[in-house]
Formats: C-alpha cells, sequence, structure tokens
C-alpha cells in the first residue's frame, strides 16, 4: 500500500517538476502494457467451480454499483458526461493495482489466484458493461450510437483477451511477458498521479466523498451481507468481499478521460479512493 502511494506522488511531482508525460503514457498502457498484462494473467489462469463464485461475485459488485450510481446521477440532476464517469468510479474496482498488493500482504502466496481472477473478470466485465456506459454517456459518441461500442472494443486489449482464450489450451510459457506486465500497476498509479491536482479535489471533495462511501463502504457491506446468507464466508469468498470494496478502477479512469467523460469526478474520486484506501481496506478486512 505504501509503495502505490510513494508511486501516486511521485506523479504528481513528477509533473510539477517536468511536466504532464500522461497522456503519452496512457496510450503506452493501452496499447502494449494491458495488452500484454492480460494476455500473460489470461493464459496462466485456471477456471474452477470456485473461481466461478468468485465471477459471480464481481458481478453482484458491478451490478449494484451501476444501479446505485445511475440512481444517484438522476437525483442530481447530472450531466451525460458526468454520469458516466459516476458510474465508472462507482462500479469497477481497482482490484488489480490495489487488490493484489493488500491480498499478498494478508494471506500466503496461494490465494492470490483469487484476487488475480476476480481483477479478470472485473476487467471483463468492464469491457462489456463499462463500454456501453461510456457509448451512451461520451460526448465523443455525438450520435449516440451504440455501434460506438465496436470501437471501443476494437482494442489491443480486448484483442489481446481474445487471443489468450485461443491460445490457452496450448499451455504455451509466456514468463518473458512478465516483466510487461508487473509494470502495469506502476505506469496506472503514476499517471493518476499526474492527473491529480489538489484544487481539483477540494472543488469536488462532496462527490469524491459521496462515491468512495458508495464504492468502498455500502456496496461491500450489501456483497457480505448477501454472501454470508446464501454461502457463508470462506477464504477465498472473503477475498473477493475484500477486492469489491477496492477504490475505483485506475484503467477506468484511463478509458474515461479518453472517452472525455467528467475528468473532475474521475481524477477526484480515484484520487481520494487511493488516500481511504490505507485506512479503510485494514479496517474492513478485520470486521469480515
Amino acid at each position: 500500500m505504501a509503495s502505490l502511494l510513494f508511486v501516486f506522488l511521485l506523479g504528481y511531482i513528477f509533473k510539477k517538476i517536468k511536466g504532464d508525460y500522461s497522456k503519452e503514457i496512457i496510450e503506452i498502457i493501452t496499447n502494449i502494457v494491458m495488452p500484454i498484462f492480460v494476455f500473460y494473467y489470461i493464459t496462466k489462469l485456471e477456471i474452477t467451480p470456485k473461481l466461478l463464485i468468485i465471477s459471480a461475485i464481481t458481478l453482484l459488485s458491478i451490478s449494484l454499483g451501476i444501479i446505485i450510481s445511475f440512481i444517484i446521477s438522476l437525483i442530481l440532476k447530472l450531466d451525460k458526461p458526468s454520469i458516466g464517469a459516476l458510474m465508472l468510479v462507482t462500479s469497477f474496482g481497482s482490484s488489480s493495482f490495489v487488490g493484489i498488493p493488500i491480498i499478498k500482504a494478508l494471506y500466503p502466496s496461494k490465494f492470490l489466484t483469487y484476487i488475480i481472477f476476480y481483477g479478470q473478470t472485473n476487467f471483463l466485465f468492464f469491457l462489456i458493461f463499462g463500454s456501453i456506459i461510456i457509448s451512451l454517456t461520451s460526448p465523443l459518441n455525438k450520435k449516440n450510437d451504440l455501434n460506438f461500442i465496436k470501437k471501443l472494443l476494437k482494442t489491443p486489449t480486448f484483442d489481446a483477451f481474445l487471443f489468450a482464450l485461443i491460445l490457452k489450451p496450448l499451455k504455451l510459457n509466456v514468463d518473458f511477458l512478465k516483466i510487461v506486465a508487473d509494470s502495469l500497476i506502476f505506469l496506472a498509479i503514476l499517471t493518476i498521479g499526474m492527473r491529480f491536482e489538489f484544487n481539483t479535489l477540494f472543488k469536488n471533495i462532496k462527490i469524491a466523498f459521496l462515491v468512495n462511501f458508495l464504492k468502498m463502504f455500502l456496496i461491500p457491506i450489501i456483497v457480505f451481507l448477501i454472501v454470508k446468507h446464501f454461502l457463508g464466508i470462506n477464504t477465498a469468498l472473503k477475498i473477493a468481499i475484500i477486492a469489491s470494496a477496492m477504490p475505483s478502477m485506475a484503467l477506468a479512469v484511463i478509458y474515461g478521460l479518453q472517452a472525455k467523460l467528467k475528468e473532475e469526478i474521475l481524477i477526484s474520486v480515484m484520487s481520494l479512493g487511493i488516500l481511504l484506501s490505507f485506512i479503510w481496506i485494514p479496517i474492513f478486512t478485520k470486521i469480515i
């Protein structure tokens, strides 16, 4: 966790000294690093019944986020780019960027499979539902045409996902890709740090706190109560519930920025979420 905060602050300080290179880094992430990350971990993943239950918990968390954030957007009477931004940061969590370091610190390495699978299914659902949200709310999609989704899915990351599924039965040795895949966390958090501004956070502090309350407290508590009632709690399910409490997904923020959704909401919510996670996640882990 401390390393994430360090990288976040490093990006912010670098911008103040050398300038903002976040656009260039985003291009590197979306066209090189993220596709390799997805390909590497999908080819490594082994599907089991327990992992399928985790994917259902992932879908439950995202669905609650979409429904609740849409209702909040209507109550606040937000414009479409703001609605899209609010739905992205409420619905999709940073289960890989923040979740993997936390689970690695709390549990033996054999349990990393669960948080990695949660992260991958979270990303898959982001490609599906996130693409629809962006398509319907992005000012770049002036015709409000669902065909805009095709453009979003015609990305190196989605191609890498499909390619990995096709080649997975061959059980290829892709360990040489790990060095690139592992750089994703660093680059994504560095980018958020470069985009961060204290003035922007303070101007949007109310909505930032509201969204993080929904994303990191209310939705995970609902998920916990539902899972406990119907399935009980074991280590794998507990890790999935912890993953649902992570701050907003860095890649959702990056794709939202590319789609020209409300940048102030995207950056302020993500930034505050990272800061709050240092306090809240350890507490939530003990509560459940």
